[in-house]
């Protein structure tokens, strides 16, 4: 009885050892909701780390696709304006003549008290 007992627990800790059957790996990719929408680039077409083309409908696809637009393009002027900032180009006038700060003078404060004066 030992001895059955004893074969049986060392079959069983063989087989946690055992390798694996590999997993058969389909030939086909998923659809995406992506796969027919316009813009997609060449290295990597559908391109959407979160899967947020799959949270709602086509119409919130399409928004999520202008927002997108939208926030670039702010980012880039707001980079544009920085670097012109940077260069010594100014609005002329007063952003408020009752406090008496120009636009030039924003060039000289510190970042954030220039953010609290505007």
């Amino acid at each position: 009885m030992k001895v059955a007992a004893l074969f049986l627990a060392l079959a069983g800790s063989a087989a946690a050892f055992a390798p694996a059957a590999p997993a058969k790996a389909g030939s086909q990719l998923a659809a995406s909701p992506l796969d027919g929408m316009a813009g997609s680039t060449a290295p990597i077409p559908n391109f959407d780390p979160l899967n947020l083309a799959t949270s709602g409908s086509d119409e919130t696809l399409a928004w999520y696709r202008a927002a997108e637009l939208k926030h670039g393009r702010c980012a880039m002027v707001a980079t544009t304006g920085y670097l012109v900032n940077a260069a010594g180009i100014h609005f002329p006038g007063m952003l408020s003549a009752k406090e008496g700060i120009s636009f030039e003078s924003l060039s000289t404060m510190k970042p954030l008290d220039a953010w609290a004066a505007v």
